[in-house]
């Protein structure tokens, strides 16, 4: 009895979250048809199309990497060299030399 109220609690969950961000053409796959089927679905993902993974810790939307999300994990990583670098535990360096870096 208890499984099927967990199941009817996720099977809510996922229509209340289905509901409020507008997300009525996704595709909800378990852990299991991930793993199962991982390149169909980050095909998909790939593609545009919304895909839910449901899981025992939770819900996951897989999107796609994009050009920005790079871009703004490498201008926090830069962020917390500038941090170090104030803090002496890493060398200062000229601009020729991160130019020369690059």
């Amino acid at each position: 009895m208890l499984n099927i109220i967990n199941w009817c609690t996720k099977l809510a969950t996922i229509c209340y979250i289905c509901m409020k961000l507008k997300l009525y053409d996704m595709e909800i796959v378990s852990a299991r048809d991930f793993r199962a089927n991982q390149t169909n679905i980050l095909t998909k993902a790939l593609k545009g199309e919304s895909v839910l993974l449901s899981s025992r810790i939770g819900m996951f939307k897989i999107t796609p990497v994009t050009e920005e999300d790079s871009l703004t994990t490498r201008i926090c990583k830069g962020l917390e060299q500038v941090k170090m670098i104030e803090e002496g535990k890493l060398p200062r360096r000229t601009i020729q030399d991160m130019l020369n870096e690059l």
